[in-house]
């Protein structure tokens, strides 16, 4: 276990600061991908259900009612979702 270590920081060492930033850089990037994962996995979760409370508030109430239903259905970009 000792011996892999070693190779590891031998690598680190040589590859001198580059290979750090190159490192650091991976690191973020793969934090930034693996957020924007998440984002788009709960976004896309539930269209149907969405979908249907708005047709039926918006038979039953009208466009603004609709509208504050979604928008407190949780997604962000309907609560800033404006009439013409």
């Amino acid at each position: 276990m000792t011996g892999g270590v070693n190779q590891v920081t031998d690598l680190l060492i040589k590859g001198g600061p580059v290979l750090l930033v190159i490192l650091g850089l991976s690191a973020v990037s793969l934090a930034f991908a693996l957020e924007r994962f998440y984002h788009l996995w709960r976004a896309n979760k539930d269209h149907q259900g969405l979908m249907d409370l708005i047709e039926s508030t918006l038979e039953k109430e009208g466009a603004e009612a609709a509208r504050r239903a979604a928008a407190s259905f949780g997604g962000r970009w309907l609560q800033s979702w404006r009439a013409d």
